[in-house]
């Protein structure tokens, strides 16, 4: 289980050799250079993916494999939630999906290490995986466990492993057999998913959005008729529309979303919200643009693990397909900003007020937890689930929008003393600035 408390049968003393061996359940390793979070994180699904495809085992960080010699991993208090966090993130990826309660994720005081030096033993247990289908690494490759090592499969090599797993039988005639072009059929078919669309729904939204194509839900049926009615102009209408990496659709890169650079750039951030906002058509939609302030870390988390950091994501309507469901597509550079640095505060205050008062985007104050916001900022969660679902909505405390108007403009006002610095902000970058007749929100009367 990640994050359990660890296993009292496991034992480790620094220098002490383990009277154990690397097998097809068990794999040991030394961590070795100054990144040792991200090299433990980075490994993980590979080990996971061969231990699922296996028969379940176990790997620890901190052992030397060639003579099994306890050295330890220097993990400091304060990175030790941030590796669980990684890890936690890389297991979520793996596909088909796969109940986390089921991996158990360990870390173990070295005995005999100096308290400095912050030496533990990272130890993660798998188990055998159930599925007649293999397992694959968020970068969509299968690998196994043979004889103390992991083997990569492809092609001829993966075909024999599903039909041995499937006890000999043949590929189903609907599924897709190569891999890659499966995984991207599955990354196809979760766009939808990610953005609350039934497969009944993709008909509806294509006519809606006035694509240059139609579908057949007999297209959607299974992965083959699938792939039969993709070609190269829908997949890149598909990347464009949900503003998505398409080296994402093509199994080329673990980052989900398009990538906009609004860091220092106002005038970008500006332009990219009134290229997508300002096309909105009402009879079309029926809902208004919003934007989100997400505070990384709730209550206080976000003053201590997540520094005060803020992410901004514009949510943009694209179509509507019932009372209930929307489809949005999402504006973000999934960096989060520092509140309490000047320079950022700053931007962060100029954004609100040029979406609040020049582009009537309604301004939302969120928190998310410090594990969906790094799952956020390594861009491995669709956009669309980490706002509708993981983010909440706190109306009553955090109004971003009040740190970036007059206190004409609301009485909620706040930070009015460094407002002329917001203001000289958008000033020197020919932004909208000047003071609007926005007036008093009704119940902010006296």
């Amino acid at each position: 289980m990640i994050g359990s408390t660890p296993n009292p049968s496991r034992r480790f003393t620094l220098g002490a050799r383990l009277a154990l061996e690397e097998t097809r359940t068990l794999e040991l390793k030394e961590v070795k250079g100054t990144g040792p979070v991200g090299a433990i994180a980075n490994s993980a699904d590979e080990y996971a993916v061969a231990f699922l495809n296996s028969e379940g085992g176990t790997i620890i960080w901190g052992v030397r494999d060639f003579d099994r010699v306890v050295v330890g991993v220097a993990i400091p208090l304060n990175q030790r939630d941030r590796l669980r966090v990684n890890v936690f993130g890389k297991l979520h990826l793996i596909q088909p999906e796969i109940d986390p309660t089921r991996f158990r994720f360990d870390l173990h005081a070295v005995e005999g290490a100096p308290p400095e030096s912050h030496l533990v033993v990272v130890e993660l247990s798998v188990p055998a995986g159930a599925s007649a289908d293999p397992f694959y690494t968020s970068g969509h490759e299968v690998y196994v466990r043979v004889d103390g090592l992991n083997k990569r499969l492809s092609g001829p090599q993966l075909t024999d492993w599903i039909k041995q797993r499937n006890g000999g039988a043949a590929v189903p005639s609907d599924d897709v057999a190569d891999p890659k072009l499966a995984g991207m059929i599955k990354r196809i078919r979760r766009i939808f998913s990610a953005h609350g669309l039934e497969p009944t729904h993709w008909p509806r939204f294509f006519r809606i959005r006035k694509a240059p194509f139609t579908i057949a839900l007999t297209d959607i049926q299974t992965d083959r008729a699938l792939l039969a009615w993709l070609d190269e102009d829908k997949i890149a209408w598909l990347a464009e529309t949900f503003l998505l990496r398409r080296a994402w659709i093509d199994g080329e890169s673990s980052e989900i979303h398009g990538r906009f650079d609004f860091h220092k750039q106002p005038e970008n951030f500006l332009q990219t919200v009134s290229q997508h906002v300002d096309a909105l058509i009402w009879e079309d939609t029926l809902d208004l643009p919003s934007a989100y302030f997400i505070r990384w870390g709730r209550e206080g988390e976000w003053a201590t693990i997540g520094q005060h950091r803020v992410f901004v994501v514009v949510r943009v309507p694209m179509a509507k397909l019932s009372d209930q469901r929307y489809v949005y597509k999402y504006l973000s550079d999934l960096q989060p900003y520092p509140w309490d640095q000047l320079r950022t505060n700053i931007q962060l205050r100029a954004w609100a007020r040029l979406l609040f008062v020049n582009k009537s985007v309604a301004c939302f104050g969120c928190d998310i937890s410090f594990e969906d916001g790094n799952r956020l900022f390594n861009d491995d969660v669709f956009l669309h689930e980490a706002i509708e679902s993981r983010a909440t909505v706190r109306h009553h405390i955090w109004h971003p929008e009040d740190h970036a108007l007059y206190p004409s403009e609301s009485v909620q006002a706040k930070d009015t003393d460094s407002l002329p610095a917001v203001i000289a902000f958008l000033r020197d970058h020919r932004l909208p600035f000047e003071e609007t007749n926005l007036g008093r929100r009704n119940d902010d009367q006296p």
